[in-house]
């Protein structure tokens, strides 16, 4: 099977784990109980589950905003679609982020470096979060890179400080021709075994169109700013995340 490789990694993570400018994508076709979306800026495909939906370009550009007011001296991550699961309230668990960094095409070196340097980024993101009493707990296990898909896999586990939910959160970094796709996912943990297979099925659906996949051998050599990035982003993520539960909480205890 294709995507064997990614489906058994995350399934690891996840026994581990039980153990322990508007840019709307096109509609393209409905395949059984699929949906398949075509996002030309992207040059990519995806598909997700029938009960998932796009999140509106305007609440993701409404979600860039908070990030500015909360990282005023920072970059805003290119957060360009999110797609969640059908719910009351926007960006109720399970959602995906879905950031696009533009850059040269990233060296083999590189794109290793993101992986083994995964958990250690998402511990070092957590510290000051931590610090500051908006997360608890975290856990992060080790990357899997799938040469063959040419996808890094991650997966950590936190606990919002404010009321002790679990979070579970799973990282699929696509190295391409303009750079990275980089999708955040995020479920609650004590549903995880309902929602990781529908991550799973939208990670392995991503395709890119041929002149934009990513191609080792054109890949110049010697490590950059990806892996630096990498870290950025975790601290971004981690910190809206906790600022959107907020969001919903006020929301869920507000509504009659």
């Amino acid at each position: 099977m294709k995507h064997a490789g990614i489906i058994m990694c995350l399934s690891a993570m996840l026994a581990v784990c039980a153990a322990g400018a508007t840019n709307d994508p096109a509609q393209g076709a409905v395949a059984g109980e699929n949906r398949t979306y075509l996002f030309k800026p992207g040059h990519l495909t995806l598909t997700v589950p029938a009960d998932w939906t796009m999140v509106p370009q305007k609440e993701l550009l409404a979600y860039q905003e908070k990030l500015r007011e909360l990282f005023p001296n920072r970059p805003v991550p290119n957060y360009v679609l999110a797609f969640q699961r059908k719910a009351l309230f926007t960006f109720s668990m399970p959602y995906v982020l879905i950031e696009i960094e533009e850059r040269t095409m990233p060296a083999v070196e590189e794109v290793e470096q993101e992986a083994v340097r995964f958990d250690e980024s998402v511990r070092s993101a957590y510290l000051d979060l931590h610090r500051s009493g908006q997360f608890g707990e975290v856990r992060a296990l080790p990357a899997a890179y799938d040469p063959t898909n040419h996808v890094i896999v991650g997966y950590s586990q936190m606990t919002r400080a404010e009321d002790k939910q679990k979070i579970a959160a799973v990282t699929a970094i696509y190295p391409c021709r303009y750079g990275y796709l980089r999708m955040y996912f995020f479920v609650a943990a004590n549903e995880q075994e309902r929602d990781i297979p529908d991550v799973e099925s939208i990670i392995t659906s991503v395709t890119f169109e041929r002149d934009y996949r990513y191609i080792p051998r054109q890949a110049s050599s010697g490590l950059s700013r990806g892996a630096r990035y990498t870290l950025y982003t975790v601290v971004v993520v981690l910190a809206t995340l906790w600022f959107i539960m907020r969001v919903i909480s006020r929301r869920a205890r507000s509504a009659p």
